[in-house]
């Protein structure tokens, strides 16, 4: 700014403003036009002028003189006529000049002493008035004795004087006809040479100043050009009259302050970056230690600092509280030797020390080094960026960024420690809270493992009992203790179907338990699902009847690749549950189908039943969920089948859907590879 302003004063010194270049043209153009102007109305005023005297003053002047002797010379011969004929008529002439001459001879000498003819005007008036007197004298006399002689004479006075005057005023006349003509003359080519020259001047001066003005101004605006053209390093010359290079020098100036801003907007836009990926880097871990150590490491790099240092302390408003924990980076990447642990006491004087969310150097200038500082600093005279960082949990951690002593760490570099804690007050909140999940998702898993491990054994120690119930209960009703009553048959075929339904959950609870444990062992065959179907169909008609139900099979090529048993538990687990909730009266249709364009075979279980609600379809697959209907009406079950059917389908490599409207039944389609290069191909898997 200095060097432009040292520019400006150099160029206004050694040139000519344009403000005096443009005054000059002025004050000549405004003098020329005046002297022309002048010269011009001086012209036309003196032609005028003359003009007018020539025209109102001198030609009525000579016109009016001979208008007197015109009427002398008429009064003369009217009056000679009448002396020779006696005839009146002859005396008018005479009369009108006795009435007119003498004021004629009087307007006559108006005019020329207005024109400025010096002459002996009363001389014709005297000369005229006697002769007038004479010859009135003389028309009263006989006509032979008039004198006259003494009339000529009188006349010949009157002429001589009349012509003296006259001569004069026709003298002057010409004069100013002669002045006239010279200055029409000379005046027009003189007006003309003045315009002539003033357009010269004007031009002349104009050029100047353009040639003085137009080429600082053609190189500013080429300047201004390229660097909208995006050259910023090109600058104006500052030159020509000292305003154009006051605008030169303020052009310079401003893309001087144009780099600066920016380079400024440059580095703010990089540590824009900086902060967003720190931040990044900082949120992506979720092992507390990860995020301590990754966030000394990139808030010592953001700020340019030789070593970080954060103490965070879990639950730190506690009294229980665990110990702090320490991270610790470094630029040259070695030890940090003198970088004592802080302990809760001193933490707290820290954090009392920085409000809460926010970043500052310290010490301030001209500051001292607070106490609970100085032990943190490696050497004298340098200076740390602290930086508190609180949690929602009330855990609180510190920041410590040492920098040397001429490092100069900016309000921006502040905002971004700030940016960067506040993600690391989110990331710490994050991480503590997936420890407490991962804590929460073991016990969780444990419980899961127990409560297996329970349902097996316990399925396990009710299999043994049960079979000798099925075993005894069997032989009664076979007779081999002997004859059984009607009424006690009936009992034991109660005992049996229950023995059934026991025995099928047991069964449910161990295959569901090696299912989640991953034990299940699936022996892969060619299985025909229609055959599965009508056996299932079979073994399930004389409940159907019982419950006056309808139980069709509709299958065809329904050949597949599975484990026989699991499937055919699929298939019953399906035709016992729409039996089941199906009422008297209803409809069971299995159906089979093979799709030659997917490859895979659709069998179909759908049912006239009650129907599941819409708020329980997400659930239905779950262990022990019954859908809400199903309890309300008490309508005996475990929540187990349509789990083991799902999970059975998904290891063949099928799919379930189930589609239902309560109170108008369900549909339950199952989708399996049909039989083929099997997914399956191995047994024992």
């Amino acid at each position: 700014m200095s060097t432009a302003g040292s520019a400006v004063g150099t160029g206004s010194r050694s040139q000519p403003s344009l403000a005096g270049r443009l005054r000059l043209l002025s004050v000549t153009t405004i003098v020329l036009v005046l002297v022309s102007g002048f010269g011009g109305v001086w012209a036309v005023h003196s032609s005028t002028s003359r003009v007018a005297t020539l025209s109102r003053v001198l030609t009525p002047a000579v016109e009016t003189h001979a208008e007197a002797l015109h009427l002398m010379t008429d009064a003369e011969a009217g009056l000679r006529g009448f002396h020779s004929t006696g005839d009146e008529t002859l005396l008018v002439p005479f009369a009108r000049a006795r009435e007119d001459v003498l004021h004629t001879l009087v307007v006559a000498e108006e005019l020329g002493r207005e024109a400025g003819v010096a002459a002996d005007y009363a001389a014709p008036q005297v000369a005229a008035a006697a002769w007038l007197e004479e010859a009135h004298l003389a028309v009263g006399v006989e006509a032979d004795s008039p004198d006259e002689a003494a009339l000529a004479q009188s006349m010949s006075t009157f002429r001589a004087a009349h012509r003296e005057v006259h001569d004069a005023l026709v003298d002057r006349r010409e004069v100013v006809r002669a002045e006239t003509r010279t200055v029409r003359r000379l005046g027009i080519p003189a007006l003309l040479a003045m315009t002539f020259t003033l357009v010269l001047v004007a031009a002349a001066t104009a050029r100047t100043t353009v040639r003085a003005v137009a080429g600082p101004l053609d190189a500013l605006r080429s300047v201004l050009d390229r660097q909208r053209r995006g050259e910023h390093q090109a600058r104006a010359q500052v030159s020509g009259p000292c305003e154009v290079s006051e605008v030169a020098a303020a052009v310079n100036a401003l893309a001087d302050e144009s780099d600066r801003l920016r380079r400024r907007q440059d580095r703010a836009a990089l540590l824009r970056v900086r902060t967003r990926d720190a931040a990044r880097a900082v949120r992506e871990p979720l092992d507390q230690d990860i995020v301590l150590r990754t966030a000394a490491r990139v808030l010592g790099q953001l700020v340019g600092a030789d070593r970080a240092v954060i103490t965070h302390m879990p639950w730190a408003t506690r009294s229980t509280a665990s110990g702090p924990v320490h991270a610790r980076w470094s630029a040259d990447g070695g030890p940090l030797p003198g970088a004592p642990d802080l302990d809760r006491l001193t933490l707290r004087s820290l954090c009392s020390l920085v409000p809460d969310g926010e970043a500052m150097l310290v010490p301030t200038p001209g500051g001292e080094i607070p106490q609970a500082i100085a032990p943190l600093l490696p050497e004298p005279g340098a200076r740390a960026v602290v930086a508190r960082v609180g949690a929602a949990d009330d855990s609180v951690a510190v920041v410590v960024l040492t920098v040397a002593a001429d490092r100069n760490v900016s309000d921006d570099e502040l905002h971004s420690v700030q940016l960067v804690c506040a993600d690391l007050s989110r990331a710490l909140e994050h991480s503590e809270t997936y420890e407490r999940q991962l804590e929460l998702v073991d016990r969780l898993q444990e419980l899961d493992r127990q409560k297996a491990d329970f349902l097996s054994t316990v399925s396990h120690e009710l299999r043994t009992p049960l079979t000798s119930i099925a075993g005894y209960t069997e032989m009664l009703r076979e007779g081999v203790a002997g004859e059984i009553e009607p009424r006690a048959r009936g009992m034991l075929d109660v005992v049996h179907r229950n023995v059934e339904r026991l025995t099928r959950l047991i069964e449910d609870l161990l295959l569901l338990s090696r299912i989640e444990a991953g034990a299940l062992r699936t022996e892969v065959a060619d299985v025909d699902l229609t055959a599965a179907a009508e056996a299932v169909a079979l073994a399930l008609e004389p409940e159907a009847r019982t419950r006056g139900l309808t139980l069709e099979v509709d299958g065809r090529d329904g050949h597949v690749r599975g484990d026989p048993g699991q499937l055919e538990r699929v298939l019953l687990n399906l035709a016992s549950n729409a039996v089941k909730f199906t009422p008297e009266g209803g409809s069971v249709r299995i159906e089979i189908r093979p799709s030659s364009s997917t490859g895979d075979v659709l069998l179909t279980v759908t049912d006239t039943g009650i129907g599941i609600p819409t708020q329980d379809m997400d659930k239905l697959t779950d262990r022990f969920f019954r859908a809400s209907n199903a309890v309300d009406g008490v309508v005996p079950g475990t929540g187990l089948g349509l789990s083991i059917v799902r999970r059975v389908v998904e290891v063949h490599g099928g799919h379930m859907d189930v589609t239902s409207v309560q109170d108008e039944g369900t549909r339950v389609a199952i989708t399996l590879p049909m039989a083929g290069p099997a997914a399956l191909d191995e047994p024992g898997t």
